[in-house]
């Protein structure tokens, strides 16, 4: 992912609705590019804290970020961890249509 794919990305990361590939790209850029990751803190001081002060909220919005990049990841993690399930439950239903199908062989022959 470039800067302004990232750039691009920022919004979309803020309210969730960045879909599960391109937030992969988005965090594993994120993680390696200390400017899209000061530019997303920026924009997230920026957008969070205006509101947060229009409400008149106490704010931490430092580690606001942090959980928002936390549950980004878990979310990540989740889907690898469906993605390896599922996997693994199709090599088991191919082990089991060879082993029907070994049966049903013996059985005519």
């Amino acid at each position: 992912m470039t800067h302004k794919e990232a750039e691009r990305c920022i919004p979309s990361f803020f309210d969730e609705s960045i879909e599960n590939l391109e937030l992969a790209e988005f965090l594993e850029h994120i993680d390696s590019c200390p400017d899209c990751k000061e530019e997303l803190t920026i924009q997230f001081l920026v957008g969070r804290g205006l509101q947060s002060l229009s409400m008149g909220d106490e704010f931490n919005l430092a580690g606001e970020l942090d959980k928002k990049l936390l549950k980004a990841h878990a979310r990540l993690n989740r889907l690898y961890r469906l993605e390896r399930f599922s996997w693994i439950l199709r090599a088991i239903v191919v082990a089991e249509t060879v082993a029907l199908f070994m049966l049903t062989l013996r059985i005519l022959f």
